[in-house]
């Protein structure tokens, strides 16, 4: 199913979605019973939700974005931090990741995804997810550290869906094999991935959908590679008809096997749009920065200085959230990359540059 062919709710909630429409292997039990837990757990944060959003009057989002750590164990070169590569390495303590879920708990947001750097190389992450059951988590991995231990460790986790990163690297073979591991141990997996100039025509590929499909994908995101904020003449930025063939060929896997496929920007419409700022997420970088988004890391905002609420409400965030629709109708794939001088004026206003 893609996101066009969905109802706007159903969209909305593509990683519930996922969770409870994904084919496990040898689905136990206890994993029936997490379940239980999880949709429990979602249905009242959402019901806290709306309500702090209508006692506050502010846009509470129902997804933290959490940067776990800037270590990866790849060097992509359209990884979304690739920019950061230059400084020393840094990670979110366990403490810190605490804190942000309680925030979580008490604002109603109950989906956090974390991605990286490489989050499984968090020796935490295990913990957290378990200790939270009502919490859905998506992890963004390139999976090269999901073994045969790693499988067993995470068996039947119901909980937390990963998403594997099919373009990390120079094949899609290794997210393969990843995903047959992960699909074996009874976990909800699919894939994503950043489509470039180098690697359109893998992913404008039947087969290379069909692969990933038989080993166990369920769901997939495929999103359009964005160059740095003001960057000119990007040479990994995909020409407008290759783009084309990519999403047409996702939309025909989705078709063809029955996944639950996302193409972003294209499907931005159906999720109600850019999240932007607490529209539907709010990002935590590794460094502690409390960002508008994953793809847009300028911010005055810290954590230990501020809370998820006091960035909610800051008049940084609220301009976002107000400018967003207006630059959405400009051409291109990212919001604020549409917002152009428009965002960059605003974000030395506050501090963010």
């Amino acid at each position: 199913m893609t996101a066009k062919a969905a109802s706007r709710r159903y969209a909305a909630d593509f990683a519930e979605r996922a969770v409870f429409s994904a084919t496990r292997s040898g689905t136990a039990a206890g994993t029936q019973e997490g379940l239980a837990t999880l949709a429990a757990g979602l249905a009242a944060a959402e019901q806290r939700r709306q309500d702090v959003a209508h006692r506050l009057g502010i846009a509470v989002p129902h997804t933290l974005v959490i940067g776990v750590t800037s270590r990866c164990n790849l060097r992509c070169r359209s990884c979304m931090v690739r920019a950061d590569r230059a400084r020393p390495p840094a990670a979110l303590s366990y403490p810190t990741l605490a804190r942000l879920l309680d925030e979580c708990a008490e604002l109603g947001i109950g989906r956090v995804a974390f991605v990286g750097g490489e989050p499984l190389l968090f020796s935490g992450l295990q913990r957290l997810v378990a200790s939270r059951p009502g919490t859905l988590f998506v992890v963004f991995t390139n999976g090269r550290a999901v073994d045969a231990r790693f499988a067993a460790r995470w068996r039947c986790a119901a909980n937390v869906a990963f998403f594997v990163n099919a373009s990390a690297g120079s094949s899609c073979r290794p997210a393969e094999a990843v995903l047959a591991r992960l699909h074996r141990a009874g976990l909800t997996c699919g894939f994503s991935a950043t489509v470039h100039a180098g690697n359109a025509a893998t992913f404008a590929s039947a087969a290379t959908y069909d692969r990933l499909a038989v080993s166990g994908a369920s769901f997939a995101l495929v999103l359009d590679y964005l160059p740095a904020l003001a960057a000119e003449d990007d040479p990994l930025v995909v020409p407008p008809a290759p783009r084309r063939r990519v999403v047409a060929a996702a939309r025909a896997a989705a078709r063809r096997h029955g996944l639950l496929v996302i193409c972003a920007p294209e499907d931005e419409d159906a999720l109600g749009g850019c999240g932007i700022a607490g529209r539907s997420l709010i990002h935590v970088d590794p460094r502690g920065a409390i960002t508008p988004c994953p793809f847009v890391p300028l911010s005055p905002l810290r954590v230990g200085r501020h809370s998820l609420l006091d960035a909610l409400r800051s008049p940084y965030f609220r301009e976002l959230r107000d400018a967003a629709p207006s630059w959405d109708a400009r051409p291109g794939s990212c919001t604020v990359r549409k917002g152009g001088a428009d965002f960059l004026a605003m974000a030395e206003r506050y501090g963010a540059l």
